[in-house]
């Protein structure tokens, strides 16, 4: 009884795609081949290969020139760039906060990292690992509140002490070190320019 339903449904599932196959394209007005010219309507021309589609439009507010200064929705009065927020951006774009922002990942990597130990120097990387990020945070949001060249000293000293460890083998540890003396590289090679 059971099994005699499942080809009662094959069938009608059958019949089902053969009306849809046979019906639709009638109705339609085209054939499976695709689009065919009937009672007027023009065929689809793709584009040839090689060429390249014609150009879309740009997205944007209507009446608005791409590029355009800032305006109010209301009024389309000219709006003015908020002073804090543009030095802020500057003071955050200097090469020694983009360094800093950069350098932050990796020491976390390392610290998190040396979490799991519980001795007495991998407690002393940490402390030292968590200050040098808080100061990276810190010379992040305002370069000019740490000296980035004794700050820059104390992640080198760090460095050297975790990769003469027992740590210093650890593959995780060495890449973020690896990426640290990347980073400086290419600060100090920005910055000589």
């Amino acid at each position: 009884m059971r099994q005699t339903w499942i080809p009662l449904v094959i069938v009608a599932g059958v019949a089902v795609l053969l009306a849809f196959l046979v019906l639709v394209p009638l109705t339609m007005g085209s054939g499976i081949g695709g689009p065919v010219a009937d009672e007027g309507r023009k065929p689809v021309d793709p584009v040839p290969v090689g060429e390249a589609p014609p150009p879309r439009p740009l997205i944007g507010r209507p009446g608005v020139e791409p590029g355009a200064a800032p305006t109010t929705m209301r009024t389309g009065e000219t709006t003015e760039v908020n002073a804090h927020a543009a030095e802020g951006v500057e003071r955050r774009a200097k090469p020694d906060a983009v360094a800093a922002g950069k350098a932050s990942a990796p020491w976390s990597l390392v610290r998190r990292t040396i979490l799991d130990h519980t001795d007495e120097e991998s407690e002393k990387f940490k402390e030292e690992a968590a200050q040098i990020i808080a100061d990276l945070r810190q010379l992040r949001r305002d370069p000019d509140s740490v000296d980035f060249a004794a700050l820059e000293q104390r992640q080198k000293d760090l460095e050297q002490r975790i990769r003469a460890s027992q740590h210093g083998g650890n593959p995780t540890i060495g890449g973020a070190l690896d990426r640290l003396d990347t980073i400086y590289d290419e600060y100090h090679q920005a910055s000589e320019e």
